[in-house]
């Protein structure tokens, strides 16, 4: 298009030329001579903004190819920011994902614990019964014993049983501290948590 208004122009250019040129040699013409220049001077400014538009023409272009390269590089651009997009979305499907793993662990840890101190709190409770069973049984072995002291043969084995009781209840005490002392240290660790 630029090739063609060019060619168009030199044209005109060449013929306003060739009337000016012809013009001046016919005598004849003369009288039109104004006339003749007039066309000639208009074919001259028409070649002239002929040649604007076609360098008017040809600017466009230039932009017109930059707009478009512009374009491209914005789509790429798009595109780029969609795909991190989506590996960010990706990313705290995961991370939400995992958290509500962790909430469900942590709940499920803290349901246990607060079992585990319900357990300690019933034992505890069982190992203080059992203690003041046990101190009972002591005393009620301590009384008989000293009931059958008197008695004789017949109180030495009452005197056996209660021997035999006492002994029990030494081993129930024993375990009653190792139970005690091990809901203690579990206590302790499981409320520093």
């Amino acid at each position: 298009m630029v090739r063609q208004t060019n060619s168009s122009a030199k044209e005109v250019l060449d013929t306003a030329t060739s009337l000016t040129d012809a013009s001046r040699k016919t005598p004849k013409r003369l009288r039109n001579r104004h006339r003749y220049e007039e066309i000639a001077n208009g074919a001259t400014n028409l070649a002239f903004e002929s040649e604007k538009g076609t360098d008017m023409t040809s600017e466009i272009g230039t932009q017109v190819q930059t707009v478009i390269a512009s374009n491209v590089e914005m789509g790429n651009s798009a595109n780029e920011v969609e795909e991190a997009s989506r590996r960010g979305s990706d990313y705290m499907d995961t991370l939400i994902n995992k958290t509500g793993q962790t909430e469900e662990m942590t709940r499920s840890m803290v349901e246990k614990v607060d079992k585990l101190k319900d357990s300690t709190r019933s034992i505890r409770k069982n190992s203080r019964c059992a203690r003041q069973y046990d101190e009972a049984d002591e005393h009620l072995v301590v009384e008989r014993h000293n009931r059958a002291g008197p008695r004789g043969y017949a109180g030495k084995g009452f005197m056996v049983v209660a021997d035999e009781i006492r002994k029990l209840a030494d081993q129930s005490r024993q375990s009653i501290g190792v139970v005690a002392k091990s809901s203690k240290r579990f206590s302790a660790k499981s409320t520093r948590r």
